[in-house]
């Protein structure tokens, strides 16, 4: 599927020397990253998943490369597949809030930037994602605490008439 040779730039030892990056080097800097990575074709078939992404969805790479990618989406929401038709040949990353679903069932707020790709004549998706259900349950909490703050301060100026 990939060449061996999958990318030059400048940088060798001499300059304007090529320094060439294999395949095996992609897919450690993929395994280095701090956010989730997929990668699906043009069917929505996972074709890399990355140890961030096995982090945020609970699942081993062995049970996602090569099935679907809706496996990793609420039924309610919005499937992968479904975003990368809608965003398709505008070249330009599109950044969403989408439910995912953990491997325990548990439901998940992501974030995810999308980017299509050509390579030959394939058509690849290049998913990061990140859970935020965290962030947006904490942004809940501080909303109420305001809300409650300001009733009280409210009640308190009321009571000092």
């Amino acid at each position: 599927m990939m060449a061996d040779t999958l990318k030059r730039f400048q940088g060798g030892e001499e300059p304007g020397e090529a320094v060439v990056i294999k395949e095996a080097q992609y897919r450690e800097i993929a395994e280095s990253l701090p956010i989730g990575l997929l990668v699906t074709d043009g069917q929505g078939v996972v074709r890399l998943y990355n140890a961030a992404a096995e982090r945020v969805f609970g699942y081993g790479a062995e049970e996602v490369v090569g099935r679907h990618v809706t496996m990793l989406m609420r039924e309610s929401g919005a499937s992968l597949h479904d975003l990368f038709t809608q965003n398709r040949n505008d070249g330009v990353t599109d950044v969403q809030e989408i439910e995912g679903l953990h491997k325990d069932g548990t439901p998940l707020l992501l974030r995810i930037a999308i980017n299509e790709i050509e390579s030959g004549e394939d058509m690849l998706m290049v998913v990061l994602v990140r859970d935020i259900s965290s962030e947006k349950l904490a942004d809940l909490e501080l909303r109420r605490m305001q809300a409650e703050t300001l009733h009280a301060a409210k009640l308190a100026a009321v009571g000092e008439l």
